[in-house]
């Protein structure tokens, strides 16, 4: 009985061991696992960090990315080409130096490229060229028929030969025009600088106040022939009646009857005065 009853004590006490050992082993690896997820937490300013803290959050470890194997070698910069079928076709291309060009039926058709320009051609009707950088371009219809040119701050458009031309300038962003004039010679003349309210228009024959016409800086006239003054540096020269009467301001003061020689103003011919008094 005595044996019996030992058994039946020692039997619960190794049932609670083994639970207390199971306990103890489960807390450890508790422990443990924090411990581990505190060290490998971000640390801000080398202060100890909250578990509640939203930087404390548990780093997971990464499998480090297997290193690259080096790629094959760059292939070699494209060599020129060209297909030539000429005279249909005619290709031509560069791209080390970036250049290209095209031709269909000859030089009928044409289109050129380079790092600077590109320019198309429809001859003898159309060329464009236009810069890859800023304004710099240029378009000719019929070449001398019409023609424009684009710059930084100019636009140019000249027709029939130079009888009408459109001109234009503005700021250097583009945004702002600063001046405009357009010209039909020797009929419609209109001219307006910034700040002004409104331009200057002039009409010949009846009346005209120009500026750079026909090489003289400034050209006035009203109902002409009646009046015409012209200047330039070395020329004053005011017409009544164009041509028959002049006068001339300095230097070379005086006036002429066309076609008598030039007088000064006491009327004495100026070609002829230093003469008399010689004698």
């Amino acid at each position: 009985m005595a044996t019996s009853a030992g058994a039946g004590v020692e039997g619960p006490r190794r049932r609670r061991l083994v639970v207390a050992i199971a306990f103890l082993a489960l807390t450890a690896a508790a422990r443990s696992s924090r411990a581990g997820e505190n060290e490998s937490a971000p640390l801000a300013g080398g202060g100890s960090v909250s578990e509640s803290s939203p930087s404390a959050v548990p780093a997971i470890a990464t499998t480090p990315a297997p290193a690259e194997e080096p790629g094959p070698p760059p292939a070699p910069a494209a060599g020129p080409r060209s297909i030539k079928l000429w005279p249909f076709f005619v290709y031509e291309s560069d791209p080390a130096a970036r250049k290209s060009r095209v031709q269909i039926l000859g030089s009928l058709l044409e289109y050129r490229a380079d790092a600077e320009r590109q320019s198309f051609f429809f001859r003898p009707f159309i060329s464009i060229s236009q810069s890859r950088l800023g304004h710099d371009d240029d378009v000719h219809i019929l070449y001398a028929l019409l023609s424009s040119h684009w710059g930084q701050t100019e636009q140019v458009t000249k027709g029939l030969g130079g009888l009408f031309t459109y001109r234009t300038r503005t700021s250097e962003d583009g945004r702002t025009l600063e001046s405009q004039r357009a010209r039909i010679l020797p009929v419609y003349v209109y001219e307006w600088d910034r700040p002004e309210p409104s331009g200057h228009l002039s009409v010949a024959p009846f009346y005209a106040d120009v500026t750079d016409l026909f090489g003289y800086e400034r050209v006035e006239m009203v109902m002409f022939p009646a009046y015409l003054h012209v200047q330039q540096p070395s020329v004053d020269r005011h017409y009544y009646l164009f041509p028959l009467v002049s006068r001339d301001g300095e230097p070379g003061s005086g006036y002429r009857l066309w076609p008598f020689p030039l007088r000064d103003r006491h009327g004495n011919p100026l070609a002829r005065a230093l003469d008399d008094d010689e004698l």
